[in-house]
């Protein structure tokens, strides 16, 4: 029981030295945010990250049973300031990325977005064939790079996903509500940073936590992408069958 104590003393400690107790003025949050308020500090409020702790381990918890069943996760983070974190912390843990505008349909209408993914592979590996490519004009391999290159920045982060994915880590569910519905009409879990502004109820894992400072997107999403890589290490040390 110590242990434990000491282990959320810690998580408490990390969360608000990142800043993660951080929220909006009181006119701005939202009436569903009311139970997770700590208190006001000058003009803004104080997220309980007490609270935020407990949300932050469940939600761990969730990933790593998820990624240890070889599930597929997708991270979404599209606001200019996030979209490096979101994308270096996907890698890093094996994980498909949107970092720039929502396909939408992406989960909805999968089956439209998959063909265009297809082709995006099919042009990749095109253009990484000498000889396959040296029957087209110089003009049209100048077509395709830039084609490629469009491509990559608009759906380079899901390139490899086959299907629908197995839940969603949203780094705002301010900024990423069109996947958060999309994901809630399909059934799809999500787990989403909730600042004090936004509304809880529409993920399925809230971390309540400022989802506008750097270190507290980095530290929350870095938990987050180290659950989904512990996961995926107990899926690797279950004995063969």
């Amino acid at each position: 029981m110590q242990g434990m104590t000491e282990d959320i003393n810690a998580a408490i400690q990390n969360l608000v030295k990142a800043g993660v107790h951080i929220g909006h003025r009181p006119s701005f949050r939202h009436p569903r945010m009311k139970p997770f308020i700590f208190g006001i500090r000058g003009t803004v409020e104080l997220i309980d990250v007490r609270k935020t702790a407990e949300a932050l381990e469940k939600a761990k918890q969730f990933l790593t049973q998820l990624a240890s069943e070889q599930k597929t996760i997708l991270f979404v983070g599209t606001k200019p300031q996030m979209r490096d974190v979101v994308k270096t912390l996907a890698v890093s843990c094996g994980m498909p990325y949107v970092i720039r505008r929502w396909l939408g349909g992406t989960i909805t209408n999968f089956a439209v977005v998959a063909k265009r993914l297809e082709a995006f592979r099919n042009l990749e590996k095109l253009l990484g064939n000498p000889e396959e490519l040296e029957k087209y004009t110089k003009a049209e391999q100048v077509r395709f790079r830039r084609k490629y290159e469009g491509l990559q920045e608009e759906i380079g982060g899901i390139k490899e996903l086959r299907k629908t994915p197995d839940a969603l880590v949203l780094a705002s569910i301010h900024s990423e509500a069109l996947p958060a519905k999309e994901a809630r009409m399909r059934n799809i879990p999500t787990v989403a940073i909730v600042d004090s502004n936004a509304d809880p109820s529409l993920t399925d894992y809230p971390i309540f936590g400022n989802d506008d400072a750097l270190s507290s997107l980095t530290y929350i999403l870095s938990e987050l992408a180290q659950s989904i890589a512990e996961g995926k290490r107990k899926e690797k040390e279950k004995p063969k069958e």
